[in-house]
């Protein structure tokens, strides 16, 4: 069984560097490793960065602002439930897209696969969560007269909803012009 020291390492080559210390030397690690890109010219690239980036910054304000509203529907169990989900699926969507926005490029394996299986994971099962709490906070807003601000929470869960599924489609597209790097093993 490969340790956790191995499948780290195994994309770095160490390296002597001579130096002025007792040894002589200190190691240094190399990247060898594959490296990966989009075949996109670079203001796409960056373009892409940006609305992800403000995509998820405007999810993060409605779903913290329509989960601070004090109402009856924030406490039903279905409402609550999925929406507490949601937010795991969330946080972890969150530090994706901190690699995604301010990663750099090309990014190694580690990352690149770490960033694509999240997003692959959190963006659809966040819209459907939060898709399960909009239309339960709708149905609770009408048998249980909860109001203006029922309508305004389920709205606001499913804004997050369908910014889930629009980035799950531009992050599919930019995916299909995935570009991998061999790095030279020397």
């Amino acid at each position: 069984m490969v340790s956790r020291h191995e499948k780290y390492f195994k994309n770095y080559r160490v390296k002597a560097v001579p130096d002025r210390s007792r040894k002589g030397y200190h190691r240094e690690y190399v990247y060898i490793g594959d490296l990966y890109s989009w075949d996109l010219p670079e203001k796409e690239i960056q373009s892409n960065r940006r609305v992800f980036g403000a995509c998820e910054l405007v999810t993060l304000l409605l779903y913290f602002g329509a989960g601070i509203i004090r109402s009856g529907l924030n406490r039903s169990r279905l409402v609550a439930i999925s929406s507490m989900l949601a937010l795991i699926t969330i946080l972890f969507e969150v530090f994706a897209m901190w690699t995604f926005c301010l990663g750099k490029m090309p990014y190694r394996v580690d990352d690149y696969s770490r960033m694509n299986q999240t997003f692959q994971v959190t963006f659809p099962a966040r819209a459907i969560l939060l898709a399960v709490a909009a239309v339960s906070g709708y149905v609770n807003t009408f048998f249980l007269h909860s109001g203006a601000m029922g309508i305004l929470i389920s709205t606001g869960y499913l804004l997050c909803a369908l910014t889930a599924c629009y980035l799950f489609r531009k992050y599919s597209r930019i995916r299909k012009s995935e570009k991998v790097t061999e790095s030279r093993k020397h």
